[in-house]
């Protein structure tokens, strides 16, 4: 009798043994269907992507690293992505909106200028009929008008090229971030 207790215990063990190797090794002797690169934020993985069956298996811990999270594994427990503490999960965000604002800057600069530009125009259209030989003929003088649209001149002048130069400034600091951007990608 004691035999057949130890021997139905130790069935009992193998089936048990057998069921959980059977869960985990599920994917074991399948077929793969496909294997596809992984690229996150523009950035391609070492290791591809699986398809078994109509389910992706993706390289959890290169993932978990290129999102920059913690990973951990527990053979009980599984595996667990965590945020780093203190450090965004997409880094590329903030270059991203510091991009956005440099380019909405350079609009608001160039909008500027073409109405400081028309500005310029109209002003000129005051000065020409006081600048014209007819008009500098004996006992004309110039008046409190042309004096005004002179001076409006000069400080259109000053502040096109003060303007045209906080953007060239502003398109030359995208243009080095592109180039920093570039050798980045090309370095990988």
């Amino acid at each position: 009798m004691r035999k057949y207790i130890v021997g139905a215990i130790f069935g009992a063990l193998l089936m048990t043994a057998f069921s959980a190797s059977a869960e985990v090794s599920s994917v074991i002797g399948k077929v793969v269907d496909g294997a596809f690169s992984v690229k996150i934020n523009d950035k391609s993985l070492n290791n591809q992507a699986v398809v078994i069956e109509g389910t992706s298996y993706l390289p959890v811990r290169e993932i978990g690293e290129a999102l920059g999270m913690d990973i951990k594994f527990d053979a009980d427990l599984g595996i667990e992505l965590q945020s780093k503490a203190g450090k965004p999960v997409d880094t590329n965000l903030q270059e991203q909106k510091e991009q956005i604002l440099r380019s909405r800057n350079i609009e608001e600069k160039n909008t500027r200028i073409t109405q400081l530009m028309n500005d310029q125009i109209a002003n000129d259209l005051i000065i020409a009929p006081y600048e014209t030989p007819a008009y500098a003929g004996p006992g004309k003088s110039k008046d409190d008008v042309y004096d005004a649209a002179v001076k409006k001149r000069s400080e259109i002048k000053v502040e096109i090229e003060q303007l045209t130069k906080e953007r060239d400034a502003i398109i030359k600091e995208q243009n080095d971030y592109a180039k920093k951007k570039q050798d980045e990608i090309l370095a990988q």
